[in-house]
């Protein structure tokens, strides 16, 4: 006999996903972001393991201060691959696809990792603008691709999620899984920069300023990271209360 309570099977199943709609336009809105993302990926490894990119003589310590780090297709495409650049692309990539082909489904995983491409994209923009940008002299393919996954990507990306979302970032173990995959890369950069004696980026030159030093910048990093996901997790809330959904 009908009671008018759901069953808890109901219940905990409708628990996986949002309880309110979608913004009109956001599965267009992220078919557009995850297009764009994959695009810049797909175009900056192929032509870097094709040998596309023009070499600049690199700083002691850099990527492409020893040639012979880089002779190969493989081992082009294996440092590229190593760039936090990269792998914020290719989570914002992965993670619009996955909101594409279900935005509605919200669990404490797929909130993570949503929050964590937000962040992650938000990092290496800012990074980008502030550290190396000045000092970077573009020429070749890199007049496209760099401004592609350091700018476009970026602005693309935020300006869909604040638009469109989708919302609700909120559950205690978001924030945990959304460091997840940064610390990921840490552990990996100083794993590739011990086997080829070169790293990324100058505050991380392990070379040229040492472990301490590198670590300390990590650090300083990630905490400015945290604090981005506090203050992101708070203002989906704001979003959430102003667009009801």
């Amino acid at each position: 006999m009908p009671t008018g309570r759901p069953s808890g099977k109901s219940s905990r199943r409708s628990g996986s996903g949002s309880r309110r709609g979608l913004i009109p336009g956001t599965r267009p809105a992220l078919w557009i972001n995850t297009i764009v993302a994959w695009g810049g990926v797909i175009l900056t490894n192929t032509l870097s393991a094709l040998g596309k990119f023009k070499d600049e003589k690199a700083s002691f310590g850099l990527f492409g201060y020893y040639p012979q780090v880089t002779a190969t297709w493989s081992s082009r495409l294996i440092q590229q691959l190593s760039y936090f650049t990269m792998w914020s692309n290719i989570m914002v990539a992965l993670v619009t696809l996955m909101l594409v082909v279900n935005p509605t489904k919200r669990t404490v995983w797929r909130k993570g990792l949503h929050l964590s491409a937000l962040i992650m994209i938000l990092v290496t923009a800012v990074v980008y603008a502030t550290v190396i940008a000045p000092y970077n002299h573009l020429q070749g393919w890199s007049r496209i691709t760099n401004p592609w996954q350091h700018i476009v990507t970026p602005a693309l990306t935020w300006f869909v999620w604040l638009i469109w979302g989708p919302r609700d970032l909120s559950g205690k173990g978001v924030i945990p899984r959304c460091i997840l995959i940064p610390m990921m890369w840490v552990g990996w950069i100083f794993l590739y920069g011990w086997q080829t004696g070169e790293y990324p980026y100058g505050f991380i030159n392990v070379p040229k300023i040492g472990y301490l030093l590198s670590i300390r910048n990590i650090l300083v990093v990630l905490a400015g990271a945290l604090i981005a996901c506090w203050l992101v997790k708070g203002l989906d809330l704001v979003l959430r209360r102003i667009t009801k959904r």
